[in-house]
């Protein structure tokens, strides 16, 4: 089940909007998805590894702890 109740939004509907945006800000730096089971991989040209779960339960803070992770990657 996805709503909790009438008039919400499904939960669904927010892990897809937040999956695309990961994807849009993964690929505007230069990484590409290797592999996607219970976790996303993503790797840039240099090798280096970006792990991200599938499914966050913090949408708020998701894309800007993985953009803290990008920052520390380009300064190696």
């Amino acid at each position: 089940r996805y709503c909790s109740g009438v008039g919400e939004v499904p939960t669904l509907f927010f892990i897809m909007k937040t999956a695309k945006k990961l994807e849009k800000l993964m690929l505007s730096h230069g990484y590409r998805l290797a592999r996607s089971k219970k976790h996303n991989i993503w790797v840039n040209n240099k090798g280096q590894m970006i792990t991200t779960s599938k499914t966050t339960s913090d949408e708020a803070r998701f894309l800007k702890n993985v953009e803290c992770d990008i920052r520390k990657l380009s300064r190696v």
